[in-house]
């Protein structure tokens, strides 16, 4: 199984899932790329993404066909997992997204 990350793309906050597909489609249309060759999308399982009518992803199933594949970040299931464990367990998990979003910027 092979796994590449798309775009990793700066909002603003308290964007709707609606301006979170328009930046995203951009990215797709100026690269040439067709959404039919998207098979799969993660997100952190927010209700403004994964919505069943006007969520993030059925906008991209809607583009990219019904065999889409959609999760929900392992790695923020583990952070909500974590706020009930021990204090030590959640510090792991915290430094560990902190790394993620450092690595990402320099994407």
């Amino acid at each position: 199984m092979k796994e590449d990350t798309l775009s990793v793309s700066e909002l603003p906050t308290h964007t709707t899932s609606s301006e979170i597909f328009k930046v995203l489609n951009g990215f797709i249309e100026e690269r040439g790329l067709e959404w039919k060759h998207c098979v799969g999308v993660c997100t952190d399982g927010a209700a403004c993404l994964t919505g069943r009518n006007s969520g993030l992803v059925s906008k991209i199933k809607d583009m990219a066909g019904n065999n889409l594949l959609s999760t929900h970040c392992y790695i923020h299931r583990q952070n909500l997992a974590s706020k009930k464990m021990a204090p030590e367990f959640n510090e792991v998990l915290s430094q560990t997204g902190k790394m993620i979003n450092c690595i990402k910027t320099v994407l």
